[in-house]
């Protein structure tokens, strides 16, 4: 797994020397990343009481690889390949998908502030913070696993030749270069 260079990366994505077992160490190592840099954020910007809500990190962390994992073997059912191709299709209608239910969240949240001013004690507490995060990370993998779970069911045969013959094929290939 290279992380710094790109270019050595790039050639062994040329020749096709990822399997999809290495692909999924690149894409968790990405949303681990990406998930810890968000919480960092929430100290953005420096100086302000709002500290880093660790237990919503760690429980988003552990949301997003168990869910990765989840969404990966599902896919395995299927045939098994183009796994991180598939979760970023799928995973665009999932957050437009989100992103309405946030905004109806949001908006009925900004009526219930109008009627009731005293719940936003509640709003900013660390406690809401974790539902909410919790909720949306949990909803956003279930939606993928669906998705996942939905891949047209029936004769797998074919291409489960196909992309046996695909990663052999490579696996001989990288035998000979070595």
């Amino acid at each position: 797994m290279y992380i710094w260079t790109t270019k050595k990366l790039a050639i062994d994505l040329k020749r096709r020397r990822l399997d999809e077992v290495e692909k999924l160490k690149y894409y968790i190592a990405y949303v681990t990343l990406l998930t810890i840099a968000f919480g960092l954020g929430t100290l953005m910007p420096v100086g302000t009481d709002r500290g880093v809500n660790l237990p919503t990190l760690i429980m988003a962390l552990i949301i997003n690889i168990g869910g990765i994992i989840i969404c990966f073997n599902t896919n395995k059912e299927y045939d098994g390949l183009d796994f991180i191709e598939r979760s970023i299709l799928f995973g665009l209608p999932i957050m437009i998908r989100i992103s309405v239910i946030l905004l109806v969240i949001d908006i009925l949240l900004v009526l219930a502030l109008k009627k009731y001013p005293d719940i936003s004690i509640y709003l900013d507490s660390p406690i809401f913070d974790y539902a909410v995060t919790v909720t949306l990370v949990t909803l956003y993998y279930f939606f993928l696993w669906k998705a996942f779970k939905n891949l047209p069911k029936g004769d797998n045969r074919v291409i489960r030749q196909l992309s046996g013959k695909r990663f052999k094929k490579d696996k001989e290939q990288k035998a000979e270069e070595v």
